[in-house]
């Protein structure tokens, strides 16, 4: 019994970590250029992130962590799920694994840009026009990292909502809430670059961020009833 509660109110932290370093990540993010922008418009991104080099630093530090966090929260709510629904728990682990890998991974690269930014302002003339090439793959590698990285958080996020309306501690409302907003996240993760993406995504991304809260708060106030 003890050890089950345990592992709720371990999910519902892990969740809220989740959602939390995430929103801080958003904030320091939106002081600065944004990444899609930078790779539409290379040079003048380089510039604007050499700028602001230590808020990018800060905002990538903060994805790293709840990218992290993920795996971890992956091995948590395969505990609470996992004996009832062993199959879809067990993809919804997998999943979540591979997300928080895979944007770990390529949240990495992102800790090179603001020295190839600085390394593009600093040079200037030929030597300024080698860095574009290197500085524009690193953005497109990151880029396509996020989409592929959030369509298994998204899947991840399905398959537990899938377990969670068959279990009889919770709402059904939060299962099916919890697969709309895995959706609309998976949809926003493909939205064209262009000068709108960042307001888009940020919109899209909201009832994922309400049910990461709401979900969360829930499993630590939940007491397993078997």
């Amino acid at each position: 019994m003890n050890l089950k509660l345990n592992e709720y109110k371990a999910s519902g932290i892990l969740l809220l970590l989740v959602c939390i370093t995430i929103i801080v990540s958003g904030v320091f993010a939106s002081m600065a250029v944004s990444l899609a922008f930078a790779a539409t418009d290379i040079g003048n991104g380089l510039a604007a992130i050499a700028a602001q080099k230590n808020v990018h630093l800060t905002s990538i530090a903060f994805d790293l962590s709840s990218f992290i966090l993920t795996v971890l929260l992956a091995g948590a709510l395969y505990q609470v799920f996992g004996k009832r629904h062993e199959m879809l728990s067990r993809w919804g682990a997998f999943c979540l694994v591979a997300s928080g890998v895979i944007l770990s991974y390529h949240d990495i690269g992102n800790f090179i840009l603001p020295h190839l930014a600085e390394d593009y302002v600093s040079l200037g003339g030929d030597a300024a026009l080698a860095v574009l090439p290197v500085a524009k793959n690193v953005l497109l590698h990151e880029i396509w990292g996020v989409k592929i990285g959030y369509t298994y958080f998204s899947l991840g996020v399905m398959f537990f909502c899938c377990a969670m309306l068959m279990t009889p501690q919770f709402k059904r409302r939060w299962g099916y809430f919890g697969i709309f907003s895995a959706v609309v996240t998976l949809l926003a993760s493909y939205i064209p670059l262009g000068t709108y993406q960042d307001t888009i995504s940020m919109i899209a991304f909201l009832p994922m961020l309400i049910w990461e809260i709401a979900f969360g708060i829930t499993l630590i106030l939940t007491r397993n009833s078997s």
